[in-house]
Parts: C-alpha cells; sequence; structure tokens
C-alpha cells in the first residue's frame, strides 16, 4: 500500500507553551546541540558546554559541563547516568559521565568517569554518534572518519574496562549507532547500515545505503532507517519491510508504537518549516500530521509527547484516549480500524466483543451475511448466542448459520441444543444442495469440532440409524452403538459380535444392562457368550497371547460375576442350567446363589420333565445336594423341594438338618410305614418321640388307614423305653377304627404282667423291710434291757490272742487298741463292719448328667428324661436321727439323753459319712396334700436315681452347714505331741454311749468310767519329744486349723 493511500486520522491534539515560556527564557540565546531524555528528566545540551536538567513540573537547572561545547548525550532510561561527548579544548573530544544522583558541593552532578573519545589511531576525530547500553557496561563512540570505538565494562567507574575500535565499518562518517542485546550492534552510517557480532568481532553489511544524522532510530527489535524515498526495518536476520515515503527527512524518533517523522516542508525561498507525521506502522494509517516551524527536537518522556521548536517552544502533542478514538472512528463506520487499535492497545475483551458485534450489525445490515457472520464469530464466550441465532433463522440463511454453530462447537461453548440446530441444518442442506455436510460431519475423525456427541447421535438417530450408527462407532458411543442395534435395528447378532470386541469393563457393563433383550432373542449365544465372559474373557479383536505371556509374566485372568447375570435367566431355566453347570465345574468355590439358583432350576425342570427324564434330573440334583463342596443353602432348598414336591431331595434334606420327625411325616403321608420304621430304628435312640409320631399319625391322619404291620414293633419299643402311658397308649390305639383287639393284645399282656411283677416285687419288698425292721426293733430292745457278753478272745484284725488295752463293739468285734488305732477311721465305728458295709459312693448326679449330654446327640432328650423322672425338684430328706424317741415304758428308767450327733468333718468323718448312707430314708414332700407320717406306715422304695441324688444333696446340705459353723480351733496345752494319738485326750461321756444302767459292770467298766480311758505313756511314742523342737517342719503351730486341711 502507498503511502498516499493510508488513511489518515487526528489522534493527537495540539497544546503550546506547555512550559509557560521557561525552556525558552532559559535556552534563547543559545543553540541546542544535543537532547536527550530519560528517568523522569529531559537533558538538553547547548553549544556553550552548558547542559540542563528538565523535571516534570518544568523546574529547570543547569551546569557546565563542557568548556566549550556538548556534542552528543544520551540518558540512561532507568539510571541516574547521563553520558556526554563534547570538548574542553579545541579538537579534543571527551567523554564524560554524570551522575546527576550525587552532587557536588556546587549543587552540580558528580562526574564519574572521563575519557578520551578518540579512534584507535589516537588521532583527534569529531565524535558523530553515541550508543550506552542499557546494563551499563557497554558503550559505543562512532566519528567522522567511520570509525566505531567500543568500550567494555563499568562505564561509571573511571578506569574499568577496555576500548577498542570495531574493524570494517568504512570511512563514511557514522550517522547512527544503537545496541540489540549484549552481543549486537547496529551500525548506520551515511553510506551503508552494519552489523556487528561483538562475541566474535564479524560483520554483516545490511544495506548498501546509509542515512544521515537523526534518521536513524531503534525500538528494542528493530532498527528503522529513513531515506529521502522510503523506510527500511532491519533485523538481526537482515533487512525487513518497507515503507514508500517520499520526502526529505530531517529526524526519526519511535513514540509508543508510532514513528514519528519529521520532514522538511519549507518550500523555496519560503521560511524553513517542518512537517511532523506520526505513523502506525502496524496498523497502516496516520495518526496524526502537521506542519510546524523549524523543529529543534523530539522529546517523549513520562509517557507524553514533546516538541521542541527553533524558537524554544515547548509544544506538547497530548494522545486522546480509546474512547475518543473509537468513537471518531465509529461515526465513519471504520469498524475495522477500531478494531485493530482496540486489539493494539490492549483493549478489554467486553469492549472488543462490543466493537465486533457492532461491526457484525453493520455488515447485517449492508446485506454482507458472510463479513457479519466473521464479525459475530469473534463474539462467542461473550455475547448471548441466541442473539446471532435468532437474527439468521429470521432470515433463512442457513450457511452462515451452520458456520457459526460450527465455530461454537470448536471453541466448546456449544449446548444441546446447539448440536441440535447443527444437525437440523446440516439435514435441511443436505435436502436441497445434496453437499452431504452430515455424511461430512459424522465422519470426520479429527475432531476439530468439539460436541456433545450424545445430543448428536440422538438427532442424527431421528433422521437416520445407520448415519447414529456411524457416529457412535466412530466416537466410540458403545452405548448408543447396542442401543440403536437392539432397539431399532433388532440387530441382536451384530450387537452380540459388537460387544465381543469390546474390553472386558465395557463387556461386563454393557451386557448386565443388555444380556436380558438378548438372552431372549439368541439364548444360545448369548450363555455362550456370558460362559467366556465369567471365566477366561478376551476380546475377539486381540491376540490369545500378549505380550506379558510371551515376557514370561502372568497376568490374572479377566472375570465377570455370575451372580449378576442370573436373573437373565429366569425364562429360560434350560439354558441357566447350562450356564451355572458350566460356572460350578469351572470354579468349585461358587458362591451360594449360584447352587441355589441350579438346584432351583434342576427342580422346576425335573417337575416339568416327562417321567423317563425324571431319573436323570433327580441324579443330578441329589449329586449336588450331596457334594460337600456345594456351597448351598439348605433351608432354602428345603422350601424349594417342599414346593414342588421333591421327596428324594426333602429326605435328604431332613436328615442333614436332622429334622427326623419331618422325615417320619414325609413317609407316612406317603403311605411307606416301613421306611418310618426304618428311621425310628436308626433316630429313635437320640430322639425316642420318633415312635410316639409312628404311634399317633393314624389319629391324625384324615383318611384312617388299615390295619399296620409295624404296629407290633412299635408298640413293643415304646412298652420297653416307656415312652407313653399304657392308658394313653390304649386311647391312642381306640382312635384308630381299623385297630382291633387282636393287634393289641399281646400288647396289654405284656403291660399286665409287668405291672403284676411290680406289684409282687413290691410287695415282696415291703414284707422284706418289714421284717428286717422287726429283727432290728428286736435287737435295740435287746441292746437297752439285756447284757451282751463280749466273748471273742482274738482280735479282728490280727488274729492274735486280746490283750490289754482292748476294744469291744456291740457287733462281738474286738481288737487290740493298737490295732484299733491303725485301722479305723473313727473311734465309733467298727473297722471290719465299715469294710463290709462300705461301698463305693455313686457318681453326682450333676456329672451323670453332663456324661451323658456330651455323649447323645439329642441333650434335649436327656434333659426331658430328667425333668420327667423329677431329678431336678427340690426334696426333703428326713433320716432316723430327726425321728421322735418313743416313750420309755413306765418300769423302766428314762434312758440317758442321746450325745451329740458325729460331726462331719474332722478325723472319721469319711467313716461317719459312709455310716450314714447305711441308715434308712424316708422321702417326703414339703408342700404335698398327701403327706406320709414317718411312723406306722410302710416304707416307700425309691429308685436308684433319685437315691443318688437324694445323698448328693444331703451330703452338700451338711458339708455347707458344717462350714457355716466353723471356729477356731482352740489350742490344747495338756496335749504333749502332734503325732501322738488323740484316744487318751478324748474324754468320752458315759451318757454318749447310750448304754443303759443294766449294761454289766463288766462291759462298762463302772457307771461313770470309759473302758478305752487309761493313761498314755509319753516314753513309748519315738516322736513326743519333738514337740518343741524348733528344726522340725512337722510341729504344730498355735495358728493351725485342721479343719482348713484338705488332707486332714
Amino acid at each position: 500500500m502507498a503511502f498516499l493511500e493510508w488513511r489518515r486520522f487526528t489522534f493527537f491534539d495540539v497544546h503550546r507553551k506547555i512550559d509557560n515560556g521557561k525552556v525558552a527564557e532559559n535556552l534563547q540565546d543559545t543553540t541546542i546541540t544535543a537532547t536527550t531524555s530519560g528517568n523522569s528528566h529531559v537533558v538538553l545540551c547547548d553549544s556553550t558546554g552548558w547542559t540542563h536538567l528538565v523535571s516534570r513540573s518544568w523546574n529547570i537547572t543547569f551546569f557546565k559541563a563542557y568548556e566549550l561545547r556538548v556534542t552528543l548525550a544520551q540518558q540512561l532510561p532507568h539510571d541516574p547516568l547521563l553520558v556526554t561527548i563534547g570538548e574542553d579544548e579545541a579538537g579534543a573530544p571527551l567523554v564524560k559521565v554524570w551522575d546527576w544522583s550525587r552532587r557536588d558541593r556546587h549543587d552540580n552532578p558528580t562526574c564519574v568517569r572521563v575519557s578520551r573519545a578518540v579512534p584507535s589511531h589516537m588521532r583527534a576525530t569529531p565524535a558523530t554518534a553515541l550508543a550506552v547500553h542499557d546494563n551499563k557496561n557497554l558503550l559505543a563512540v562512532g566519528f567522522q572518519d567511520g570509525s566505531v570505538t567500543l568500550y567494555r565494562g563499568d562505564i561509571a567507574r573511571q578506569r574499568s574496562g577496555k576500548m577498542k575500535t570495531l574493524m570494517d565499518s568504512g570511512t563514511s562518517p557514522i550517522t547512527g549507532l544503537a545496541f540489540s542485546g549484549a552481543d549486537k550492534l547496529f551500525v548506520v552510517s551515511r553510506a551503508s547500515v552494519l552489523m556487528y557480532w561483538l562475541g566474535t568481532e564479524r560483520c554483516v553489511t545490511l544495506d548498501s545505503k546509509g542515512a544521515l544524522a537523526g534518521c536513524s532510530v531503534h525500538d528494542r527489535h528493530r532498527l528503522t532507517v529513513a531515506t529521502d524515498d522510503a523506510i527500511f526495518c532491519y533485523t538481526s536476520e537482515g533487512r525487513g519491510p518497507c515503507y514508500a515515503i517520499e520526502g526529505e527527512k530531517v529526524r526519526l524518533d519511535w513514540f509508543h508504537s508510532y514513528l514519528v517523522i519529521t520532514t522538511t516542508a519549507s518550500k523555496h525561498g519560503a521560511a524553513p518549516a517542518h512537517r511532523l507525521t506520526i505513523l502506525d506502522i502496524q496498523n497502516k494509517f496516520i495518526v496524526f500530521e502537521k506542519t510546524f516551524e523549524e523543529i529543534e527536537a523530539v522529546l517523549t518522556e513520562w509517557g507524553s509527547f514533546y516538541i521542541l521548536t527553533k524558537n524554544k517552544e515547548m509544544i506538547y502533542l497530548a494522545e486522546k484516549d480509546l474512547h475518543s478514538k473509537l468513537w471518531l472512528l465509529f461515526k465513519k463506520n471504520l469498524y475495522d480500524v477500531a478494531i485493530r487499535i482496540a486489539s493494539g492497545q490492549q483493549y478489554d475483551a467486553v469492549g472488543l466483543t462490543e466493537i465486533y458485534k457492532q461491526y457484525g450489525d453493520h455488515l447485517y445490515g449492508k446485506g454482507d451475511l458472510k463479513g457479519a457472520i466473521e464479525q459475530y464469530i469473534k463474539t462467542i464466550g461473550w455475547l448471548e448466542t441466541s442473539y446471532v441465532i435468532r437474527k439468521y433463522l429470521e432470515s433463512r440463511h442457513l450457511e452462515p448459520l451452520v458456520l457459526y454453530l460450527e465455530e461454537l462447537h470448536k471453541k466448546g461453548g456449544a449446548t444441546e441444543d446447539h448440536t441440535t440446530l447443527l444437525l437440523t441444518c446440516y439435514v435441511k442442506l443436505d435436502q436441497h444442495d445434496q453437499q452431504g455436510k452430515l455424511k461430512e460431519f459424522i465422519n470426520s475423525k479429527d475432531k476439530i469440532i468439539e460436541f456433545d456427541v450424545d445430543v448428536a447421535i440422538k438427532v442424527v438417530r431421528q433422521v437416520s440409524i445407520d448415519d447414529a450408527l456411524s457416529l457412535a462407532a466412530n466416537h466410540k458411543r458403545h452405548d448408543w452403538y447396542l442401543k440403536l442395534m437392539i432397539q431399532d435395528k433388532k440387530a441382536y447378532s451384530e450387537a452380540l459380535h459388537y460387544l465381543s470386541d469390546l474390553e472386558f469393563d465395557d463387556a461386563d457393563a454393557y451386557m448386565k444392562k443388555y444380556g436380558l433383550k438378548l438372552i431372549q432373542h439368541l439364548p444360545e449365544e448369548s450363555t455362550e457368550f456370558l460362559i467366556t465372559l465369567c471365566t477366561d474373557y478376551k476380546p475377539r479383536n486381540k491376540p490369545l497371547v500378549d505380550e506379558a505371556t510371551l515376557t514370561g509374566g502372568y497376568k490374572e485372568p479377566e472375570r465377570a460375576n455370575p451372580d449378576d447375570y442370573i436373573h437373565m435367566f429366569l425364562s429360560n431355566s434350560e439354558q441357566l442350567i447350562h450356564f451355572l453347570e458350566h460356572m460350578t465345574k469351572a470354579e468349585s468355590q461358587s458362591s451360594t446363589l449360584v447352587y441355589n439358583a441350579l438346584i432351583e432350576h434342576y427342580i422346576h425342570v425335573w417337575a416339568k420333565s416327562p417321567a423317563d427324564k425324571k431319573a436323570e434330573y433327580e441324579e443330578k440334583i441329589m449329586k449336588v445336594l450331596q457334594d460337600p463342596m456345594a456351597n448351598y443353602d439348605k433351608d432354602q432348598t428345603l422350601v424349594i423341594c417342599q414346593m414342588l414336591g421333591f421327596r428324594s431331595g426333602m429326605l435328604y434334606l431332613y436328615e442333614e438338618n436332622k429334622l427326623w420327625r419331618a422325615q417320619v411325616a414325609l413317609h407316612m403321608r406317603a403311605g411307606t410305614p416301613e421306611r418310618a420304621l426304618g428311621v425310628c430304628r436308626r433316630r429313635g435312640g437320640a430322639a425316642p418321640r420318633l415312635w410316639l409320631d409312628v404311634l399317633w399319625w393314624p389319629v391324625r391322619a384324615a383318611p384312617q388307614p388299615a390295619s399296620s404291620p409295624i404296629l407290633p414293633e412299635l408298640l413293643h419299643v415304646i412298652a420297653t423305653e416307656k415312652l407313653l402311658s399304657p392308658i394313653l397308649v390304649i386311647d391312642c390305639l381306640a382312635n384308630v377304627p381299623s385297630y382291633t383287639l387282636g393287634d393289641v393284645r399281646k400288647y396289654l399282656t405284656d403291660v399286665l404282667k409287668s405291672e403284676d411283677d411290680v406289684i409282687t416285687r413290691e410287695q415282696e419288698l415291703a414284707a422284706k423291710y418289714k421284717g428286717e425292721s422287726e429283727r432290728m426293733k428286736a435287737q435295740i430292745h435287746t441292746l437297752q434291757h439285756e447284757p451282751v457278753p463280749f466273748q471273742s478272745s482274738k482280735c479282728a484284725a490280727c488274729n492274735r490272742p486280746l490283750e490289754l488295752p482292748s476294744v469291744h463293739f456291740l457287733c462281738q468285734h474286738s481288737f487290740h487298741q493298737h490295732c484299733f488305732q491303725s485301722y479305723s477311721e473313727s473311734e465309733r465305728d467298727c473297722p471290719a463292719c465299715d469294710k463290709r458295709t462300705r461301698r463305693e459312693p455313686p457318681p453326682p448326679a450333676a456329672e451323670s448328667l453332663h456324661a451323658r449330654l456330651h455323649q447323645e446327640h439329642d441333650p434335649y432328650a436327656v434333659v426331658s428324661e430328667y425333668y420327667g423322672r423329677g431329678l431336678f425338684n427340690k426334696l426333703t430328706v428326713i433320716t432316723d436321727a430327726q425321728e421322735p424317741a418313743p416313750p420309755p415304758a413306765p418300769a423302766a428308767p428314762r434312758p440317758a439323753a442321746p450325745g451329740p450327733a458325729a460331726a462331719s468333718y474332722g478325723p472319721g468323718a469319711e467313716a461317719k459319712l459312709r455310716l450314714q448312707e447305711g441308715q434308712s430314708k424316708q422321702v417326703f414332700v414339703p408342700n404335698a396334700t398327701k403327706q406320709v407320717a414317718p411312723k406306722g406306715t410302710s416304707v416307700i422304695p425309691v429308685p436308684e436315681g433319685r437315691m443318688r441324688l437324694i445323698e448328693q444333696q444331703h451330703y452338700s446340705s451338711s458339708l455347707e452347714a458344717n462350714i457355716s459353723r466353723l471356729e477356731p480351733r482352740v489350742h490344747n496345752p495338756t496335749r504333749t505331741s502332734p503325732l501322738a494319738s488323740p484316744m487318751p485326750n478324748r474324754k468320752m461321756e458315759p451318757k454318749s454311749l447310750g448304754q443303759s444302767p443294766k449294761i454289766s459292770s463288766a462291759i462298762s467298766n463302772g457307771a461313770n468310767k470309759n473302758p478305752f480311758e487309761e493313761t498314755y505313756d509319753d516314753t513309748k511314742n519315738p516322736f513326743a519329744d519333738d514337740e518343741n523342737d524348733p528344726t522340725n517342719p512337722f510341729g504344730e503351730d498355735d495358728d493351725y486349723d485342721k479343719n482348713l486341711n484338705p488332707f486332714s
């Protein structure tokens, strides 16, 4: 585009004398030789050697920098360092570095460095160009003879760094220098444009055309050089774009993104004047153009743009704000320019969207629908989509709307409604021009357009099922593909093949969803697929041997849970049986649900099968039931067997669950009493109730059965085991009309004979007890009223002749005293008689009960038996000692009161208890209505089991009573030794013997004298002297209590 064709605008306002004449007042008699700006200051140097610092408030300070003049100056943008080149002497240029943050005593900036500005040949040459790098370590000076000197090092130090003249710079005067980074230096002379690589000192010629002084500027990205016919841009790679702008260029500057060009505008013979043109290079239009009087300098600082004229007038060019620029452009409908300006100045997204919207509305109003939609597309994400869609739907222009909707999908801002609208537009376009937009949309695999695939499939499904299937397959929407295949196309086989290609997780999930339909229409193929899925599944399109197997690794096979698919076979028991049979064979530890379902459907098929196939299924069912590894629920299986009448399974499960009564009932209902009797024979010992169930069954049965051949055996067992009272048995048999007297004649005869035997035995026992009682009464009478001679001459223990001292018993046994002490357990009992009457005590009832509970199969039957025998009832035992003594005869003297009862603990306690075992006892129930008097009545025989319980309770109660009355033992000081015989120290009263005064004196040895009481000779006891021996471990302690010793 030629320069004259560029659009022209006025984006700057001119404000004259912005400084109120302060600059003109200070510099009116001098000539400006150098200008620079940076670090919030404007620096003006004149021809008399003075340097002026201008602040933002237009306060001017100045100092004498050189004696003669200042030729070049550059202010660092971010540091208070000012680099100047001038002359203190004619022909001797100096480089001075000023730090105006440090002041001397005259309040002038401090000069931190002074160096000679000469090339390497050290001849004085005027300096024509200056460049300082922002890092303060590089400084370049160009000279009139074309040489360039480079200073390395800290420019703020006097003797820091090195100076070197660059080679191959030519002989033309240097007009401009600029650093591009820390390794490149642009050199502009009147004859060429060069670039030096400072690291390698390599020089590259970018252009053979040069520029005048001030006609080159660097903007950190490129070097811009102005000639009379054009403006050229250069980068490190070479020459860039070129702009044809004619005119004699005076100077070139950058202000933000604008290129400021100063050209000569005076005509021949007229007063000198300059024309200032500001270009927007990026957008290619002129933002300001005006002619001024001769311009001395162009200054950019404080974010503003200033012009200093020859008359020292400071002119401020104020850039209009962005809203003013846009308003100006909107008035001219230059929306494209407004968009470029707003984008270049980082306008906010909301503002840009509004510009795009206005631009689109402008184009839509002009009829440029495609251009308008391009602008509307740029508003996606900010402008409401319904605004655009409504415009194009009303005008029925679908192609631009399709473009907009496609772009909306690409940017991810589409909803279900947008996808539906786009696909609808595709369908309508295809109907009109057959361009196949819908096909192209469906078959596109580059995913340029992002859209909701589910919604797209839903829309396309209404138009074409095949296209919807293609779309679902391209985007791997397995759910939609299977749904379309099964529900719309009814292609069940293709759907099953598609499932076979999926990964395990997908195949498992979709088989759970669609398996019921597939099994209904393809039962065999679906069952085989499920068997594969639940055993070792691999996708059909993958190799059978994967890389892990080839490398020697092992991967656990993926298996589905068969429990999730059982419900799908509810209407197809045969296939379910095939499936579950395979599962139980493949996995022996299958779940309970698998076995329950297999057994249930076995029974269902068995119930529906003809008679010739029932045996086959019955064998299968019993095989599963009897399998010890089968993990089925016995209760649930029993219920199913009962519901469907599977007797074999019921009998087996009754046996397993110990439901023998139900087993007997089943046999009886089936009319097989022999089998019921067989159950009774096997299990009657553990459950005697079974015999009674068989007996009572004819009574409960609605149709009365005929006479049963099992009745004799049944009655025999009931009578033998005493399971039921004969009265109840007769009552039961009488309720069955089919039973005759001949059927029960033998039972009645046996019962009557048994009862007669019991009565006879009880009468004989009563007569025996009565005779014994009479004999004992006669013996007691003899002992009380007649003398008893002791005629034994030998000891009953050692069978040697008796010697005094001796011990005689009324039973006619006599002992040496030492033999009696050695053998007897009690001083009142005869050792010889005690051994004859002693017997092993029966085991306690509690131990017997526990032993039977552990041994028997049916513990409840044992407990019931004990309750039936009354062994848990609380009984009261009345012994002979509690009977009141008969009144004495009036002629006979009153017998002595009986002595205290023998203690049940201490020495001889065991013998006393054993003696009491042989004493007669009578049982009385405390609260019974009929109480048998203890005297003058016959003795009631008690069964042996009850006698053992009575004895246990009696002994335990006696022991508890004795323990509750324990008292501390009182030490007997007269006892000489703990090992001495206790006989001499125990004085027995004559009353305790219960003897009558009529007893012979030879026996009693005096009315008040104990015949066994003699003085004991301690000298004959070898252990008598050990009582006081402190080393005797068996010595008796005063605190020792023998009653607490279990071994005493």
